[in-house]
């Protein structure tokens, strides 16, 4: 009865008596009678069979249409147990393989599951079912080659086959051929118009080449076939906030199911469109039972003595031009060498920039992982004798977290990459610092905190800053009126926080809103909504993408930053902060929607952190018709940016490295994870750069 309530033992306790498996009924009777001797239906269930002298046999279809029938209610564990114990009666029956290695793949246990096919296909080369379940579980297991040989088996066996169509569609997008694969989901729905799935996937290639139109057009069609298809329902919201489509945006009640329950391919992009962070766990949570139920490796033992350098493995699919490595590239590099050895495990595009061979330069060992499958990579971050494995990127694009089901290390954490709670239990940390995530939030991670002081986000203070401030001529600004500020990506705007954004505009005269250019089918739709509300959309100013260094220069041109709720500028807002520009932001409730309070409050200007929408508006209106107030405050953040902690990039290091001490203090003592605040280090003096001599320089300037 391991596993059983007492409703299903005696159901399956019927169930084998009526096939004749009299010896497994009556010890199932006799197991619930020791729960509860009185128990009347076991009671009557052993008089019955205690009185008989035989059953009647089953036929072998009758028992693997049962299997299939439990199997469809959802008793994995059943079935597989059922299933082992029929193959020697059955051992012939290829449709039995099948079911055995179907419900090894829902159970997650792929190498049985290997088994089983490649035994029905040693019963029956030409069985088509076989090579296209065959195909899954070595995708499953990263083996993507090999798995788009069994598709293709499958098909010339079955060439009608839609499933294995849509199949070997997903093996040609993941490995770059887009255009076999879109045409291996047409193909699918040519055969099977009522497909949903090719639909989203196609969707899916056009929504990552930013053909968004189309993408919508193809969530929409699969909605219209199945209108609870979990992953078309998240990418379709996701794509009308991406394109600030509000007033086609589902309700609020259909938000907060999203992602919840049931299958799903994507949850990152839930961080946008509520913040709620008992429910972003729950989704984490359904996403990892989903995709990580595989057993881990087994446990390695402590060893007898500490080691002289502890090996920190950052796991990362971003190790190129990309946010999370404009923060870390210089952390990594300032890593105490005495202490401690970094690798990098690497298993993003090879995309050769700057940032990559920087990134390669700061470690003491890169390792491209492309090619290794997760259990292989776990193995190999093991026998390389990794001591704390990072994971940089968590459930974000590219992920590969299922390295981590597998235990690449003794101690694992969820840092930077993604931002809350990967629901998993095979994550023992998550790097915070307590503005970010309070005690009194910590029901909401499953991690245990590890709290870093001042602030948890990783700054690199040698980023280069443009020598030349580009004109606000160049830019499309106004040469005189306030800019206000909102250079971040579309999907975070919210209507009610672009409805803030217009009244200020019609409030401060003369005053513009400076967004980025994120889509053309955004910005169509922020000119028509500012119309909307009576703002002429020329007061709405399009940025444009450009190189780092002069994208961090243009934030001089702006008079204050508006920071967006759900989900706050992170990085953006430190690049703001570092370029000297006033963030004001709300703090939320979640991870997200309190990472700019994080840094506010590191840079010792908690007056920029507001709780209410209003008391948001009210701050933003003041500091728009103060100039003097304004101006002051500019000059506190470029004096606070020398003297404060938030950008003392080697600060930040060795309290980084004192978190991994701590953390592995407890492992090596036999400890289980537990909350970790690490003590502020003293500061050096400042070096004279302060406020009163910044103030000495503000009469008509507007750089610093």
């Amino acid at each position: 009865m391991v596993n059983l309530t007492l409703e299903e033992a005696l159901a399956q306790a019927q169930s084998h008596a009526r096939h004749g498996n009299k010896a497994s009924a009556l010890s199932l009777y006799r197991a619930i009678l020791n729960a509860i001797p009185n128990h009347d239906g076991a009671q009557k269930g052993m008089a019955a069979l205690e009185g008989e002298t035989s059953l009647p046999e089953p036929a072998p279809q009758d028992l693997l249409n049962e299997l299939i029938s439990l199997y469809q209610q959802g008793q994995l564990e059943v079935v597989a147990i059922r299933a082992e114990a029929l193959v020697t009666s059955l051992p012939d029956s290829v449709l039995l393989r099948n079911i055995i290695g179907v419900v090894n793949m829902g159970l997650k246990r792929f190498k049985a599951a290997e088994n089983a096919f490649r035994e029905a296909l040693r019963l029956n080369p030409e069985y088509a079912d076989a090579h296209n379940n065959l195909g899954a579980v070595l995708k499953e297991q990263g083996q993507l080659d090999d798995a788009a040989k069994s598709y293709k088996r499958a098909l010339e066996i079955k060439p009608d086959y839609a499933d294995a169509h849509n199949n070997l569609g997903v093996i040609m997008q993941e490995q770059g051929n887009l255009n076999e694969a879109l045409q291996c989901y047409k193909q699918a729905l040519k055969i099977n118009p009522n497909y949903a799935q090719p639909y989203c996937n196609i969707g899916n290639i056009y929504h990552d080449q930013g053909i968004l139109n189309i993408a919508l057009e193809n969530y929409t069609s699969a909605l219209q076939i199945n209108p609870q298809h979990n992953e078309a329902l998240i990418q379709h919201a996701l794509l009308l906030a991406r394109v600030c489509r509000w007033r086609d945006v589902d309700s609020e009640s259909t938000i907060q199911m999203l992602g919840i329950t049931g299958e799903i391919e994507s949850i990152f992009g839930m961080f946008s469109l509520e913040d709620a962070p008992a429910r972003h766990k729950l989704r984490s949570e359904n996403w990892t039972t989903t995709k990580y139920t595989q057993s881990s490796l087994p446990v390695l033992p402590a060893p007898a003595q500490q080691p002289a350098k502890l090996r920190i493995g950052y796991f990362s699919a971003d190790f190129r031009a990309h946010p999370v490595m404009y923060l870390m590239c210089q952390v990594l590099a300032e890593h105490d060498r005495d202490r401690f050895e970094i690798i990098a495990y690497s298993y993003g595009p090879d995309q050769a920039d700057p940032v990559r061979d920087r990134s390669r330069a700061a470690v003491d060992e890169f390792i491209d992982v492309r090619s290794l499958s997760d259990l292989e990579v776990a193995e190999h971050a093991r026998a390389n004798k990794i001591d704390i494995a990072i994971d940089l990127t968590g459930y974000t694009e590219h992920c590969r977290s299922g390295i981590f089901a597998y235990r690449a290390a003794p101690i694992q954490i969820n840092y930077l990459g993604y931002p809350g709670t990967m629901g998993a239990d095979f994550m023992d940390y998550i790097i915070a610092d307590q503005q970010l995530i309070p005690p009194s939030s910590q029901q909401y991670y499953s991690e245990k905190p590890l709290y870093l002081p001042h602030h948890y986000q990783a700054q690199d203070d040698s980023l280069a800053i443009a020598s030349e401030t580009p004109s606000r001529e160049s830019l499309g600004l106004p040469e005189e009126g306030f800019v206000f500020c909102a250079i971040n990506s579309s999907y975070k705007i919210t209507p009610s926080v672009f409805s803030i954004w217009m009244r200020l505009l019609d409030r401060v005269e003369g005053s513009v809103l400076w967004l980025l250019k994120s889509n053309e089918w955004a910005q169509e739709n922020l000119l028509k909504e500012a119309s909307a509300r009576g703002i002429d959309p020329q007061r709405l100013v399009f940025a444009d993408k450009v190189s780092h260094d002069v994208y961090l220069a243009r934030f001089r041109q702006a008079d204050l930053y508006l920071d967006t709720f759900v989900y706050n500028a992170g990085a953006t807002a430190s690049n703001a902060l570092w370029a000297g520009l006033p963030v004001l932001t709300k703090r939320g409730e979640g991870y997200t929607a309190r990472m700019a309070g994080s840094l506010l409050s590191s840079l010792g200007v908690e007056e920029l952190i507001t709780e209410t929408e209003e008391s948001y508006e009210a701050l933003a209106l003041a500091l728009a018709e103060d100039p003097v107030r304004l101006e002051t405050l500019r000059a506190k953040v470029c004096a606070q940016r020398e003297t404060s902690p938030l950008f003392k990039t080697a600060l930040f290091t060795r309290h980084l490295e004192r978190g991994y001490e701590q953390a592995y203090e407890r492992y090596f003592s036999g400890q289980t994870p537990a909350e970790i605040v690490v003590e502020p280090i003293e500061q050096a003096p400042a070096s004279g750069y302060t406020l009163e001599k910044v103030l000495e320089t503000i009469a008509g300037k507007r750089s610093w």
